[in-house]
């Protein structure tokens, strides 16, 4: 009963457990694309850890949003140069008046079909290119490689 109250002040810190194997349990930041985890002996988990040190900015890592910023930043630029005004632009994008002022305001985060659209909107396509793999995905790849699926784990089975 105590480790499930511990979890739970945990949680109300902005932690969630990420895994428990054999006698350790491991915790990670909730914020989106946080690297802040901790791996703490289940028989001794100790007083409930402060929140994540790291930098946030509302429910993402800072980098991340630092990296989304500039992105918004150069779909405005591209709406000015184009000259646009954000009433313009909305409807161009078939949205509610005054969605493109939240959308630069960061009043709102679109989902990735409307972040096409805003770039398609201006003339602009999202591309991707290959960037170093942060130590959490490196982390999944090493547990994977040691422990892979059984067959009756796929997620989708196909009669071929």
């Amino acid at each position: 009963m105590q480790t499930q109250r511990w979890i739970r002040d945990a949680q109300a810190r902005g932690w969630r457990v990420s895994w428990v194997r054999g006698k350790s349990l491991h915790i990670a930041c909730d914020k989106q694309g946080c690297p802040g985890c901790k791996t703490l002996p289940l028989d001794n988990l100790g007083p409930v850890p402060e929140p994540c040190e790291l930098p946030h900015k509302g429910q993402v890592a800072a980098p991340v949003f630092d990296e989304y910023e500039t992105l918004v930043e150069e779909l405005r630029r591209r709406r000015r140069q184009l000259g646009l005004d954000q009433g313009d632009l909305g409807n161009a994008m078939g949205v509610a008046d005054g969605y493109v002022n939240k959308l630069e305001a960061f009043a709102r985060v679109p989902t990735f079909p409307t972040l096409q659209l805003w770039a398609a909107s201006l003339g602009l396509h999202l591309t991707t290119s290959a960037a170093p793999l942060p130590n959490a995905t490196i982390r999944a790849i090493e547990q994977r490689a040691a422990k892979p699926y059984a067959p009756e784990q796929a997620r989708f089975k196909h009669d071929r």
